[in-house]
């Protein structure tokens, strides 16, 4: 069962919220008053080889 924060891509897999990584950055582009001000850029990461979801 899915707990808050986890992931679950179909029924029956569930990605743990503690197997993924976010990393917050500044995104490229134009930008108005808030460029280069803000992370407003984000990466989710999870690692396949590591996570005790994917067997």
């Amino acid at each position: 069962m899915a707990k808050v924060g986890d992931i679950e891509v179909v029924p029956g897999f569930v990605i743990a919220e503690t197997d993924l990584r976010e990393r917050f950055s500044h995104s490229s582009g134009p930008g108005g008053q808030g460029v280069n001000t803000t992370d407003s850029r984000v990466e989710l990461m999870f690692d396949v080889a590591r996570s005790g979801a994917v067997p």
